[in-house]
């Protein structure tokens, strides 16, 4: 993996459901068009065994730094 690429990996059987269904959710937000919202994308996933899937690495900012911002 490249430093803009991160991998979310399930911790264990259990838990893969539930990371199948945020990787599609995080994948059908990039369907919408917002105009100042934006999401990375899920570039790539694996969901046989511990489930994971990669997507892009986006800085941004904390709540505090953006209420701070957007309510001067």
């Amino acid at each position: 993996l490249s430093k803009d690429i991160i991998r979310k990996h399930s911790s264990g059987l259990n838990y893969n459901k539930r990371l199948q269904s945020q990787a599609s959710k995080q994948a059908e937000f990039n369907d919408f068009e917002f105009s100042n919202i934006s999401a990375p994308k899920v570039l790539f996933y694996n969901f046989e065994d511990l489930n994971y899937f990669d997507m892009e690495y986006c800085t941004g900012e904390n709540v505090f730094q953006y209420f701070e911002y957007y309510t001067d």
